[in-house]
């Protein structure tokens, strides 16, 4: 640095200045490259007596650029500085009514009270740096100017990725469009499903909100099917220059749910209770619509059933499916509705022999009835009142007026509904739908070996319900390629192209 800054031996010696401050031990001066010194420098020495002093340079490895400078640029400050006692100020911070040249100004002032040095003068700025306080209702905020020798600015573009993603629309008269997507390397896969969905409502037309990044599916293709599934919390950065990247339009989640819960609708309906008197002065459906909420509230129609019954605690066994089996439960129903068949032909209500006969053929056909004891058989014949048809059974008590009779009718429906429920398999749905891959491959040889199959086509990535059968998914493939193959509706059986696709794919 003496060669290239042109200082002499002689100027080695601590000078005082005019201001009483002292100097460093060396002195450096601008140097005058037209005094006959050279102005080729050669490093060497310079390497190496750098390396004495910051071990870290030693050696002939590779440094950072950055990290020299900054180690550099303080070392001779620190060397340079022209201030020996530096005495304690306290950071000022920028008053309300202060311009922003004023604050600065005033703290350089203080800060050349610490700090002055030829490095100081050439290396040295200020940065603004204002805080603000995030407590609610707090509102403070200080402003300072802090000084700074370095800087890091990142290059523009450098932290840019551009990569090309095909994009599949889910309307199938749409085609594909390859979409350039420019985005940071460190953000992730989230943000770039965001910005594809910018583009592609750009590249269709779409209507605003009608393509949303959680409806897209990105996916790295290799020799024509999905090599892998990219996650929400990946990184962009994962992807290569040289991979093919595929981002597919998804059916919307909201749609899933429409279809799952009109399926457990239709479920309800195909397990409802239908094999009651219709009678209207003995069928459930009499019962008064606020006694109805009131049994159908907290499940009060088991409660209610049990005070009916003489053995109260017999309905926890059948109405717990640990303790008892589907038979025992569809045997004590029956015993349900012989007891509702016995009472309809009591004197306080009017029997319909139509309906009853349509329940006992049915009931003959699934199994044996069992036979009438000789007390329930006299009680039959004879037309006993209510009371006394409880009084002769061994099952069933408090049965007293026709009210009663539609109470215990309607628990005995709900209880129908239970033994339904109970049998019918358990299914956790999932609610946002099941993502698959669709992989189209033909025979391209007359021997049925594996390797004859070869892919033909693109991948397909769809959202599909839980509930959709092979048959909808057949129908659904077949919309989605309709607009790839050219098919002649006028051949003799072709009704529709999605129906002769259909015919001709073979799942598995």
């Amino acid at each position: 640095l003496r060669q290239m800054w042109g200082i002499n031996d002689e100027e080695k010696s601590s000078v005082v200045n005019g201001d009483g401050i002292y100097s460093s031990s060396r002195v450096y001066s601008v140097g005058n490259f037209d005094s006959g010194l050279s102005s080729v420098t050669y490093p060497r020495t310079f390497k190496h007596t750098l390396g004495k002093h910051a071990e870290q340079f030693s050696g002939y490895d590779q440094h950072d650029s950055q990290e020299l400078a900054i180690y550099l640029l303080d070392a001779l400050h620190e060397d340079t500085n022209r201030v020996t006692k530096k005495p304690y100020i306290e950071k000022p911070e920028q008053g309300e009514d202060e311009s922003d040249q004023v604050a600065a100004e005033k703290a350089w002032g203080i800060h050349l009270q610490r700090e002055d040095s030829r490095i100081l003068e050439h290396f040295m700025g200020q940065i603004k740096s204002k805080l603000e306080c995030p407590k609610e209702g707090c509102g403070r905020v200080s402003t300072t100017f802090d000084p700074c020798m370095y800087l890091s600015v990142p290059i523009p573009g450098a932290m840019d990725k551009e990569m090309k993603v095909t994009f599949f629309p889910l309307h199938p008269n749409l085609t594909p469009v390859v979409l350039t997507v420019r985005i940071n390397k460190t953000a992730t896969i989230a943000a770039a499903k965001k910005k594809i969905a910018e583009l592609a409502t750009e590249a269709y037309n779409f209507d605003e909100n009608e393509l949303l990044e959680d409806n897209i599916q990105m996916g790295d293709i290799w020799s024509e099917e999905i090599y892998a599934f990219y996650g929400d919390d990946h990184e962009v950065d994962r992807i290569r220059e040289t991979d093919t990247t595929h981002a597919y339009q998804l059916r919307t989640k909201a749609s899933i749910m429409e279809e799952l819960n009109a399926y457990e609708e239709v479920q309800k309906k195909l397990s409802s209770p239908n094999k009651f008197p219709t009678n209207p002065t003995t069928q459930n459906s009499t019962l008064d619509p606020t006694s109805r909420a009131e049994l159908d509230e907290n499940d009060q129609w088991q409660n209610v059933l049990q005070g009916f019954l003489k053995q109260p605690m017999s309905l926890y066994q059948y109405t717990n499916v640990k303790r008892s089996t589907h038979e025992q439960r569809l045997e004590f129903y029956g015993k349900l509705l012989r007891f509702i068949r016995k009472c309809s032909d009591c004197q306080e209500v009017k029997s319909s022999d139509a309906d009853m006969e349509e329940y006992d053929e049915e009931e003959k056909k699934s199994q044996s009835p069992r036979p009438l004891s000789p007390v329930e058989a006299v009680a039959a014949d004879s037309g006993l009142s209510l009371e006394e048809a409880c009084q002769t059974s061994t099952s069933f008590k408090n049965i007293n007026k026709p009210h009663d009779l539609q109470v215990f009718e309607y628990c005995t429906s709900k209880y129908l509904a239970f033994i339904n429920h109970a049998n019918s398999p358990k299914k956790e749905w999932n609610e946002d739908g099941i993502i698959i891959q669709i992989v189209f491959k033909k025979n391209c040889s007359a021997l049925k070996s594996r390797s004859s199959w070869k892919t033909v086509a693109a991948p397909l990535i769809m959202r599909i319900s839980p509930t959709l059968t092979v048959f909808g998914l057949r129908q659904e493939l077949g919309c989605r390629i309709n607009n790839a193959i050219h098919i002649d509706v006028n051949e003799p059986g072709n009704a529709s192209p999605e129906m002769f696709i259909m015919k001709q794919m073979a799942l598995s």
